[in-house]
This record gives structure tokens, C-alpha cells and sequence, in this order.
């Protein structure tokens, strides 16, 4: 007798399969329907993996054993909490290097240490062999994504010239003293063969570079030799940055370079800015937000990090960002712009103190004002965002309604237009 599931077309139990890609439990279940499900389910059952180093947790056997599971790996995070050196370094791990080069659809390559400066995953500290095979990893061709986060002493040059490269985040990541583009590193390691005398053209687009002022010098040096193979910046569409915690990490001159490479072809762009006790408001330089210079912006995200009880921070982000809003609006023409998110985060008390700036010096009117313009005509979203810790006090709890009133009746033309949203959530930072 016949299974039922013989006479559904395949196009359409993949598309039911597809519906549950996220829900493991459902997928698990849709296996064992019969041999018609089995494959599509596993391609999103072992889509993403993650291995913790910390645990020493070891590559799973049944990639051993049937190499036909390999090809449906296409993201793999490796992540290095806790002590992560006796596992990568140990020899009960060797069996997983062995297979990591041999995931011939991976797409994603992630290290991940922690937060807390003991997670945080020293480099020199691996062994050359386990060095060796994550740069093989991160170097192949199919590899189009890696993300590192929280990695001290870790040489980038490399990942300068790996072509395939669609997306570079780096997070928190440290350059030993030793890296440089001066010391005969610099040349394309995956380059694959020409086929006309044109070069290779790098196919780098998205770009999140936080945290890492060195890297991110580095990177630019890179750019500057301009040698075949090597990452080109001039295409980027999405890219992410943060606000020097001192002048010394780099120089407007550093972020004019960036953006005179890439700006004509950014769609999306993120800035982090971010204030310490140590941090005056200088920490927020115009450099960073040229807007005149992104004719293809259409999404504008700004980040805000307040760890200072001190104010004033509304005296300077707050004219610096709404002045490049409106430098942007006198190119002549419409521009593309379409969202804008501004987001607070940081300790609650800290953050009221800004937010109640905003609204006795009538900032949010500014900013309504600033988005009437015919320039601005595209916008279809406009949130104000405040994820706060500590409390639930202050204007966070039964003063919401009454600060939000106050500030969306600032906002007044938005409102009208149906695009601003004001929120607020609760997070243990």
C-alpha cells in the first residue's frame, strides 16, 4: 500500500517543511514522515550548528560517519566561553578540526568569546595546529560571512584578502602590535584562478567593525595598498561603526577615507555611540555622521549607550545627529531615506536624566521640524527607542505615559503622518 505522502508533490511538502524551518521539534517530527521529508528537514536540522568550546563539546559523530549530512552545515558558530584552551588546544578535539575544512556548503563562520575579559578568547594562546585550521576555515572560498567577537591578539591582515567575503563583523577584536600591512602579509591567500585579465573583484557588503580601533586602522591600510584580490570597501551597501572612546583609536581623517571609498553606495548605516564615566561630550564627532555623502542611504540607525551619570551627552549627540540630518536635506533632491531608528540603552537613572533634556529643550521639535523637509518625503519609519536596566521607576514605569505624551506631541507632524513609534523595554545589563 501506497503512503499517502506519494502523491503530494515534492515542491509542496519542501514548502511545508520550509514554513517549520525554525521549530526543531516539528522538524524531527516531519523526518520520520518518510523518505520524501527526510532530506529537507535535515538540510534545516543541521543548517546551524554551534559547538562550546568551554564544554568541550565535540563535532558531532554523525558528521564522521556520513559525510552527506556535511553538506547540509552552512553556519557554524564556535563559541569560547570559560576556559576554551584546554578543549581547542586538547587532542580530543582533533577529530573535530578534521571535519571543520570538509564542510564543503558552510557559508557562516563565527567565534564568539564572552563579554567578561576571563571569556574573552586570547589568541596566542592556541596552539599554531588549531590557529592553523580556523584560518583555513575562515580562507575558503565558499565562506562568505564571518563574524569574531571578543578575540585578543588576533592578526586580521589575512582576512584582508579572503575575496569571497560578503560579510566582516568584528566585535571587541584585539590586534597584536604585530600586525601589519608593512610585514609582508598583505597578499591575497583564496584568490581564485582568472579566467581574463581583469582581478578578482571583492564582493565584500556588509561591514560591522565595532570596538576594534586597530582592526578597523588596519583594515584601512589594507584598502590603501589596493593590491588584486584584496577586500574592496568602494561596495559596500551595509556598515556598522562606532564612536572613538578616545581620539587616539582613529582619526576623522580615517573615517573621511572610509567614507569618500564607500559612501556613494551605502543603503544602510549603523552608528554605535557609546559614553563611560571617562567620556566627555566630545565623544560623538560630526565625522561620523556625513549624510550628505550617502546618496543611496535608505536606513539610519542610531545607538546610544549611556554608562555616565553626568549630562549633557543631549548637548552634543542630539545637534550633531539632527545637523547632519539636515545637511543631508539640501543635496537638491529627494533622497532615498525611508527608516530611522534612534535607540537609548544603558541604566534607567541615567538615561532619564538625558530623555528630560530632550524634551525641555524642545529636541523632539527640532527633529519633527528637521523630517518636514521635501527631502524627506520617503520616510516611512521613525522609532524612538529606550532599553533601560537597574529600575522600573521615573518616568520607565507609571510617568511613561505621561513623558511619551509630552515628547510625541513634539513629534507632532510624524504623528500626523502615521510613522513614529516611541517604545521602551527592560533588559539586565
Amino acid at each position: 500500500m501506497l503512503s499517502a505522502t506519494t502523491e503530494i508533490p515534492q515542491e509542496i511538502i519542501d514548502l511545508v517543511i520550509d514554513h517549520a524551518q525554525s521549530d526543531s521539534t516539528t522538524l524531527k517530527a516531519f523526518s520520520l514522515v518518510s523518505k520524501a521529508w527526510s532530506q529537507r528537514t535535515r538540510e534545516h536540522l543541521f543548517c546551524d550548528m554551534k559547538l562550546s568550546a568551554g564544554k568541550r563539546t565535540r563535532i558531532p559523530s554523525f558528521l564522521v560517519e556520513k559525510p552527506s549530512l556535511r553538506r547540509c552545515v552552512k553556519s557554524l558558530t564556535i563559541q569560547c566561553g570559560g576556559d576554551p584552551y584546554h578543549s581547542l588546544n586538547g587532542s580530543h578535539f582533533e577529530s573535530t578540526f578534521a571535519i571543520l575544512p570538509l564542510l564543503e556548503s558552510l557559508t557562516l563562520f563565527s567565534i564568539q568569546g564572552e563579554y567578561e575579559s576571563s571569556g574573552s578568547l586570547l589568541w596566542r594562546e592556541l596552539l599554531p595546529r588549531v590557529q592553523i585550521v580556523l584560518y583555513e576555515v575562515m580562507a575558503s572560498p565558499h565562506v562568505t560571512s564571518i563574524t569574531l567577537s571578543w578575540i585578543y591578539d588576533f592578526d586580521i591582515v589575512p582576512l584582508m584578502h579572503y575575496h569571497s567575503l560578503e560579510e566582516l563583523i568584528l566585535k571587541s577584536v584585539r590586534v597584536p602590535d604585530y600586525a601589519s600591512v608593512e610585514s609582508g602579509a598583505c597578499f591575497p591567500l583564496n584568490k581564485p584562478p582568472c579566467s581574463s585579465s581583469a582581478p578578482a573583484r571583492s564582493r565584500l557588503r556588509r561591514l560591522d567593525i565595532t570596538r576594534s580601533p586597530k582592526a578597523f586602522r588596519v583594515l584601512l591600510a589594507c584598502s590603501k595598498r589596493r593590491e588584486p584580490g584584496s577586500l574592496n570597501l568602494s561596495n559596500l551597501t551595509h556598515l556598522t561603526v562606532n564612536t572613538p572612546y578616545n581620539p587616539s583609536e582613529f582619526t576623522d581623517a580615517d573615517l573621511a577615507y572610509l567614507f569618500e571609498l564607500c559612501g556613494g553606495s551605502i543603503e544602510s548605516y549603523t552608528v554605535d555611540g557609546r559614553r563611560s564615566v571617562t567620556q566627555g561630550i566630545g565623544s560623538f564627532p560630526p565625522s561620523i555622521v556625513p549624510l550628505h555623502r550617502f546618496s543611496n542611504l535608505k536606513e539610519l540607525f542610531l545607538t546610544i549607550t549611556i554608562r555616565s551619570s553626568a549630562v549633557g551627552l543631549d548637548d552634543h549627540v542630539f545637534p550633531v545627529f539632527v545637523e547632519a540630518l539636515e545637511v543631508f536635506s539640501r543635496t537638491g533632491t529627494e533622497t532615498g531615506l525611508t527608516t530611522i531608528h534612534v535607540r537609548y540603552n544603558g541604566c534607567s537613572t541615567y538615561i532619564e536624566k538625558e530623555v528630560n533634556h530632550l524634551v525641555d529643550r524642545q529636541r523632539w521639535k527640532w527633529l519633527d521640524e528637521t523630517l518636514q523637509l521635501p527631502a524627506f518625503s520617503r520616510l516611512k519609519d521613525v522609532m524612538i527607542r529606550f532599553d533601560i536596566s537597574c529600575c522600573e521607576s521615573g518616568i520607565w514605569g507609571k510617568g511613561w505615559d505621561e513623558y511619551s505624551g509630552r515628547a510625541l506631541s513634539q513629534l507632532s507632524s510624524l504623528v500626523q503622518r502615521g510613522i513614529v513609534t516611541m517604545t521602551r523595554s527592560y533588559w539586565l545589563g
